[in-house]
């Protein structure tokens, strides 16, 4: 944490709690099950971009995770971590539009947040 907020909380200006999550955020059963019966091999990273591996073209729409067989190979993989945050991201935008609370993690100086 900057040098210059941690002094905020030391002076009681700011002040943080963990709370419980309000919202589910996590992917139900229906839409890992699609994306494990239709996504294997169906889309790829070019230059850290998500395409159908058929046309090379951005998808206009992704069902179920775009990777879904990424838990067996993360590790393995120079591209799991982008995978891994398309999933998530997939995951996260098909809610649409929605009023949600706001957070956000601290990385650090050089990495920002």
């Amino acid at each position: 944490m900057p040098d210059t907020i941690l002094q905020w909380f030391k002076k009681g200006w700011w002040e943080a709690s963990v709370q419980d999550m309000k919202y589910d955020l996590s992917p139900d059963k229906n839409w890992l099950e699609y994306g494990r019966k239709n996504n294997v091999g169906k889309y790829k990273l070019v230059e850290e971009n998500l395409v159908d591996a058929k046309t090379g073209e951005p998808p206009l729409w992704v069902n179920g995770e775009p990777f879904p067989l990424l838990d067996d190979n993360i590790a393995n993989d120079p591209d799991g971590a982008t995978k891994l945050m398309y999933n998530r991201f997939c995951t996260f935008q098909r809610g649409g539009t929605f009023t949600a609370w706001f957070s956000y993690e601290w990385i650090g100086l050089e990495g920002g947040f």
